[in-house]
Protein backbone atom coordinates (compact mmCIF):
# COMPACT_ATOMS: atom_id res chain seq x y z
CA UNK A 1 0.00 0.00 0.00
CA UNK A 2 1.46 3.60 -1.03
CA UNK A 3 0.02 6.99 -1.29
CA UNK A 4 -1.23 7.98 -4.68
CA UNK A 5 1.05 10.95 -6.67
CA UNK A 6 -2.08 12.75 -7.11
CA UNK A 7 -3.18 13.41 -3.87
CA UNK A 8 -3.78 17.78 -2.77
CA UNK A 9 -5.04 18.90 0.75
CA UNK A 10 -5.62 21.81 1.79
CA UNK A 11 -6.67 23.16 5.58
CA UNK A 12 -10.00 25.10 5.36
CA UNK A 13 -9.02 27.34 7.81
CA UNK A 14 -5.74 28.47 9.75
CA UNK A 15 -6.97 26.56 13.05
CA UNK A 16 -5.57 23.55 14.57
CA UNK A 17 -9.29 21.85 15.02
CA UNK A 18 -9.94 22.66 11.03
CA UNK A 19 -10.61 20.06 8.87
CA UNK A 20 -8.21 19.14 5.88
CA UNK A 21 -9.88 18.96 2.58
CA UNK A 22 -8.23 16.60 0.67
CA UNK A 23 -8.38 16.01 -2.89
CA UNK A 24 -7.47 13.38 -5.66
CA UNK A 25 -7.16 14.81 -9.28
CA UNK A 26 -6.60 11.07 -10.69
CA UNK A 27 -10.04 9.73 -9.34
CA UNK A 28 -11.95 13.07 -8.70
CA UNK A 29 -12.55 11.97 -5.05
CA UNK A 30 -12.29 14.69 -2.16
CA UNK A 31 -12.79 14.51 0.92
CA UNK A 32 -12.74 16.03 4.24
CA UNK A 33 -11.19 14.45 7.20
CA UNK A 34 -10.33 15.34 10.88
CA UNK A 35 -7.44 16.87 12.41
CA UNK A 36 -6.53 13.40 13.60
CA UNK A 37 -7.61 11.43 11.38
CA UNK A 38 -5.51 13.71 8.71
CA UNK A 39 -2.70 13.48 11.17
CA UNK A 40 -2.53 9.77 10.87
CA UNK A 41 -2.37 9.70 6.85
CA UNK A 42 0.40 11.98 7.25
CA UNK A 43 2.24 9.94 9.16
CA UNK A 44 2.00 7.01 6.79
CA UNK A 45 3.14 9.06 3.66
CA UNK A 46 5.95 10.79 5.26
CA UNK A 47 7.27 8.06 7.98
CA UNK A 48 5.44 4.72 7.12
CA UNK A 49 3.55 4.26 10.21
CA UNK A 50 0.46 2.48 9.60
CA UNK A 51 -2.72 3.56 9.76
CA UNK A 52 -4.97 2.00 12.54
CA UNK A 53 -8.28 2.31 11.44
CA UNK A 54 -9.08 -0.14 9.01
CA UNK A 55 -12.42 0.60 7.95
CA UNK A 56 -10.75 4.71 7.05
CA UNK A 57 -7.97 2.77 5.31
CA UNK A 58 -10.43 0.97 2.89
CA UNK A 59 -12.49 4.30 2.31
CA UNK A 60 -9.15 5.88 1.51
CA UNK A 61 -8.26 2.81 -0.90
CA UNK A 62 -11.63 3.07 -2.34
CA UNK A 63 -11.19 6.97 -2.79
CA UNK A 64 -7.67 6.01 -4.91
CA UNK A 65 -5.81 8.46 -1.98
CA UNK A 66 -4.34 5.17 -1.19
CA UNK A 67 -3.21 2.55 -3.72
CA UNK A 68 -1.79 -0.91 -3.93
CA UNK A 69 1.69 -0.90 -3.96
CA UNK A 70 1.94 -2.54 -7.19
CA UNK A 71 -0.59 -0.16 -8.96
CA UNK A 72 0.77 2.21 -11.51
CA UNK A 73 -1.13 5.66 -11.56
CA UNK A 74 0.64 6.67 -14.98
CA UNK A 75 0.30 3.98 -17.20
CA UNK A 76 -3.13 3.23 -15.92
CA UNK A 77 -3.96 6.94 -16.78
CA UNK A 78 -2.27 6.28 -20.14
CA UNK A 79 -3.99 2.74 -20.55
CA UNK A 80 -7.81 4.60 -19.86
CA UNK A 81 -6.60 7.58 -22.71
CA UNK A 82 -6.08 5.03 -25.33
CA UNK A 83 -8.90 2.90 -24.75
CA UNK A 84 -10.97 6.08 -25.25
CA UNK A 85 -9.78 6.96 -28.11
CA UNK A 86 -9.87 4.28 -30.08
CA UNK A 87 -13.79 3.16 -28.61
CA UNK A 88 -15.69 3.38 -31.20
CA UNK A 89 -19.01 2.47 -29.36
CA UNK A 90 -18.79 6.04 -27.14
CA UNK A 91 -19.18 9.57 -29.37
CA UNK A 92 -18.50 12.80 -27.69
CA UNK A 93 -18.75 16.10 -29.77
CA UNK A 94 -18.29 19.64 -29.71
CA UNK A 95 -20.90 21.70 -31.33
CA UNK A 96 -21.15 25.55 -31.37
CA UNK A 97 -25.00 26.40 -32.82
CA UNK A 98 -23.66 30.38 -33.08
CA UNK A 99 -20.44 31.99 -33.39
CA UNK A 100 -22.12 35.32 -32.04
CA UNK A 101 -21.55 36.51 -28.73
CA UNK A 102 -22.69 38.97 -26.59
CA UNK A 103 -19.34 39.23 -24.61
CA UNK A 104 -16.11 40.82 -25.51
CA UNK A 105 -13.52 39.14 -23.61
CA UNK A 106 -10.12 40.50 -24.11
CA UNK A 107 -8.51 37.30 -24.39
CA UNK A 108 -11.17 35.46 -26.55
CA UNK A 109 -9.67 33.44 -29.02
CA UNK A 110 -12.51 34.63 -31.30
CA UNK A 111 -11.03 38.31 -31.84
CA UNK A 112 -11.20 39.33 -35.35
CA UNK A 113 -13.26 36.37 -36.12
CA UNK A 114 -16.76 36.96 -37.76
CA UNK A 115 -19.34 36.41 -34.87
CA UNK A 116 -22.55 37.02 -36.23
CA UNK A 117 -22.49 33.50 -37.43
CA UNK A 118 -25.33 30.77 -37.07
CA UNK A 119 -25.77 27.40 -37.39
CA UNK A 120 -27.77 26.93 -41.04
CA UNK A 121 -30.92 24.49 -40.49
CA UNK A 122 -28.72 22.39 -43.80
CA UNK A 123 -25.49 22.22 -40.97
CA UNK A 124 -28.37 21.03 -38.15
CA UNK A 125 -29.57 18.07 -40.58
CA UNK A 126 -26.28 17.38 -41.72
CA UNK A 127 -25.21 16.72 -37.70
CA UNK A 128 -28.16 15.29 -37.06
CA UNK A 129 -27.75 12.72 -39.83
CA UNK A 130 -24.34 12.45 -38.97
CA UNK A 131 -25.07 11.63 -35.49
CA UNK A 132 -28.09 9.03 -36.48
CA UNK A 133 -25.77 6.93 -39.28
CA UNK A 134 -23.41 6.19 -36.35
CA UNK A 135 -25.85 5.38 -33.73
CA UNK A 136 -26.67 1.85 -33.64
CA UNK A 137 -22.86 1.23 -32.76
CA UNK A 138 -23.02 3.70 -30.25
CA UNK A 139 -23.56 2.67 -26.61
CA UNK A 140 -22.97 6.53 -25.43
CA UNK A 141 -22.99 9.88 -26.89
CA UNK A 142 -22.19 13.23 -25.62
CA UNK A 143 -22.59 16.65 -26.41
CA UNK A 144 -20.61 20.06 -25.26
CA UNK A 145 -22.61 22.94 -26.38
CA UNK A 146 -20.20 25.77 -26.86
CA UNK A 147 -20.00 28.99 -28.89
CA UNK A 148 -19.85 31.70 -29.42
CA UNK A 149 -22.32 31.94 -26.70
CA UNK A 150 -24.96 28.97 -27.41
CA UNK A 151 -27.67 30.49 -25.38
CA UNK A 152 -28.00 33.34 -28.10
CA UNK A 153 -29.15 30.28 -30.15
CA UNK A 154 -31.46 28.17 -27.79
CA UNK A 155 -33.66 27.18 -31.04
CA UNK A 156 -31.03 25.64 -32.29
CA UNK A 157 -29.86 23.76 -29.55
CA UNK A 158 -33.73 22.74 -29.01
CA UNK A 159 -34.19 21.44 -32.49
CA UNK A 160 -30.73 19.14 -32.92
CA UNK A 161 -31.43 17.92 -29.04
CA UNK A 162 -34.74 16.65 -29.89
CA UNK A 163 -34.00 14.53 -32.82
CA UNK A 164 -30.99 13.22 -30.82
CA UNK A 165 -32.43 12.46 -28.09
CA UNK A 166 -35.03 10.24 -30.23
CA UNK A 167 -32.51 8.77 -32.30
CA UNK A 168 -30.78 8.00 -28.80
CA UNK A 169 -33.83 6.66 -27.39
CA UNK A 170 -34.28 4.83 -30.91
CA UNK A 171 -31.16 2.95 -30.47
CA UNK A 172 -30.85 2.76 -26.62
CA UNK A 173 -27.85 4.95 -26.29
CA UNK A 174 -26.89 6.90 -23.41
CA UNK A 175 -26.95 10.46 -23.91
CA UNK A 176 -25.66 13.31 -21.90
CA UNK A 177 -24.99 16.81 -22.55
CA UNK A 178 -23.31 20.26 -20.88
CA UNK A 179 -23.38 23.94 -22.26
CA UNK A 180 -20.34 25.98 -21.44
CA UNK A 181 -22.07 29.62 -21.03
CA UNK A 182 -20.97 33.56 -19.95
CA UNK A 183 -24.02 32.88 -17.63
CA UNK A 184 -25.09 36.21 -19.22
CA UNK A 185 -28.27 34.68 -20.60
CA UNK A 186 -29.07 31.98 -17.61
CA UNK A 187 -32.51 32.96 -16.72
CA UNK A 188 -35.14 30.60 -15.63
CA UNK A 189 -36.66 30.18 -18.52
CA UNK A 190 -33.24 29.07 -20.78
CA UNK A 191 -32.64 26.83 -17.58
CA UNK A 192 -35.79 25.31 -17.88
CA UNK A 193 -35.57 24.63 -22.10
CA UNK A 194 -31.79 23.43 -21.28
CA UNK A 195 -33.42 20.49 -18.63
CA UNK A 196 -36.06 19.96 -21.31
CA UNK A 197 -32.92 19.24 -23.94
CA UNK A 198 -31.48 16.83 -21.48
CA UNK A 199 -28.48 19.27 -20.73
CA UNK A 200 -27.01 17.93 -17.20
CA UNK A 201 -25.05 20.60 -16.11
CA UNK A 202 -24.26 24.28 -17.42
CA UNK A 203 -20.96 25.90 -16.71
CA UNK A 204 -20.68 29.25 -16.22
CA UNK A 205 -17.32 31.38 -15.82
CA UNK A 206 -16.21 33.86 -12.88
CA UNK A 207 -12.98 35.85 -13.56
CA UNK A 208 -12.46 36.94 -10.33
CA UNK A 209 -14.23 39.49 -8.28
CA UNK A 210 -17.00 41.93 -9.27
CA UNK A 211 -14.00 44.69 -10.63
CA UNK A 212 -11.62 42.15 -12.10
CA UNK A 213 -14.47 40.24 -13.68
CA UNK A 214 -15.84 43.27 -15.14
CA UNK A 215 -12.74 44.02 -16.96
CA UNK A 216 -11.87 41.01 -18.38
CA UNK A 217 -15.76 39.60 -19.01
CA UNK A 218 -17.50 42.86 -20.59
CA UNK A 219 -20.31 42.61 -23.11
CA UNK A 220 -19.88 44.49 -26.22
CA UNK A 221 -21.12 47.89 -25.24
CA UNK A 222 -18.58 47.35 -22.53
CA UNK A 223 -21.07 47.27 -19.72
CA UNK A 224 -20.40 44.89 -16.55
CA UNK A 225 -21.80 41.48 -16.61
CA UNK A 226 -21.40 39.86 -12.87
CA UNK A 227 -24.26 40.86 -10.98
CA UNK A 228 -26.23 39.41 -13.60
CA UNK A 229 -24.35 36.05 -14.01
CA UNK A 230 -24.67 36.10 -10.06
CA UNK A 231 -28.59 36.50 -10.48
CA UNK A 232 -28.96 34.17 -12.70
CA UNK A 233 -26.89 31.48 -11.04
CA UNK A 234 -28.97 32.15 -7.56
CA UNK A 235 -32.29 31.54 -9.10
CA UNK A 236 -30.60 28.69 -12.38
CA UNK A 237 -29.39 26.33 -9.77
CA UNK A 238 -32.47 25.60 -8.36
CA UNK A 239 -33.31 23.85 -11.85
CA UNK A 240 -30.03 22.48 -13.54
CA UNK A 241 -27.28 21.68 -12.12
CA UNK A 242 -24.33 24.46 -12.46
CA UNK A 243 -20.34 24.70 -12.41
CA UNK A 244 -18.84 27.60 -11.66
CA UNK A 245 -15.69 28.02 -13.54
CA UNK A 246 -12.81 30.19 -12.16
CA UNK A 247 -9.64 30.32 -14.34
CA UNK A 248 -6.81 31.44 -11.99
CA UNK A 249 -3.56 32.87 -12.97
CA UNK A 250 -1.11 35.62 -11.46
CA UNK A 251 -3.61 37.95 -11.80
CA UNK A 252 -6.76 37.20 -10.22
CA UNK A 253 -5.50 34.45 -7.68
CA UNK A 254 -5.78 36.65 -4.94
CA UNK A 255 -9.56 37.46 -5.59
CA UNK A 256 -10.49 33.80 -5.55
CA UNK A 257 -11.56 34.44 -1.17
CA UNK A 258 -13.67 36.92 -2.48
CA UNK A 259 -15.36 35.16 -5.49
CA UNK A 260 -16.37 32.44 -2.66
CA UNK A 261 -17.90 35.30 0.14
CA UNK A 262 -20.16 36.38 -3.08
CA UNK A 263 -21.85 32.37 -2.91
CA UNK A 264 -21.47 32.75 0.55
CA UNK A 265 -23.80 35.61 0.70
CA UNK A 266 -25.79 34.15 -2.24
CA UNK A 267 -26.15 30.70 0.55
CA UNK A 268 -27.70 33.48 2.57
CA UNK A 269 -30.45 34.97 0.41
CA UNK A 270 -31.31 31.80 -1.78
CA UNK A 271 -32.10 28.80 -0.25
CA UNK A 272 -28.85 27.41 1.06
CA UNK A 273 -26.64 27.78 -2.05
CA UNK A 274 -23.24 26.94 -0.59
CA UNK A 275 -24.61 23.41 0.35
CA UNK A 276 -26.48 22.34 -2.70
CA UNK A 277 -25.76 19.34 -4.56
CA UNK A 278 -26.79 21.81 -7.57
CA UNK A 279 -23.67 23.51 -7.30
CA UNK A 280 -20.12 23.05 -7.40
CA UNK A 281 -16.83 25.30 -8.71
CA UNK A 282 -14.20 24.18 -10.40
CA UNK A 283 -10.91 26.19 -10.19
CA UNK A 284 -8.26 26.15 -13.32
CA UNK A 285 -4.84 27.10 -13.04
CA UNK A 286 -4.23 29.31 -16.42
CA UNK A 287 -0.87 30.20 -15.73
CA UNK A 288 2.17 27.69 -14.75
CA UNK A 289 3.93 30.21 -12.91
CA UNK A 290 1.25 30.73 -9.93
CA UNK A 291 2.69 29.33 -6.21
CA UNK A 292 0.48 27.97 -3.61
CA UNK A 293 -1.62 31.41 -2.46
CA UNK A 294 -0.65 31.02 1.73
CA UNK A 295 -3.40 29.65 3.59
CA UNK A 296 -5.45 29.33 0.92
CA UNK A 297 -5.33 26.46 -1.40
CA UNK A 298 -2.57 24.69 -3.25
CA UNK A 299 -4.03 24.69 -6.41
CA UNK A 300 -3.59 20.72 -8.57
CA UNK A 301 -3.78 20.60 -12.30
CA UNK A 302 -7.84 20.80 -11.88
CA UNK A 303 -9.59 21.49 -8.29
CA UNK A 304 -13.16 20.79 -7.94
CA UNK A 305 -14.53 22.61 -4.81
CA UNK A 306 -18.32 21.47 -3.75
CA UNK A 307 -19.68 24.72 -2.81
Amino acid sequence: MKVSRYNFAHVEEASHNSQVVIYNSRTGAMAALEPDKYADFKKFEENGICIGDTEFVEQLMYCGFLIDDDFDEINHIKASLHASRYNNSVMSLTIAPTMACNFACAYCFENGIDRNEEMSEDTMKRLVNFIEARASHLDELHITWFGGEPLLAVPQLETISRHVIEICKANNVKYTSIVVTNGYLLTQENANKLMDCAVSNVQVTIDGGKELHNSRRPLVDGSGTFERIIQNVSLAKHIIPITIRINVDNENHTCLGEVMNVFNVISIESNNLRRSKNMKILVKPADDAITPMGCVIKLPTICILFW
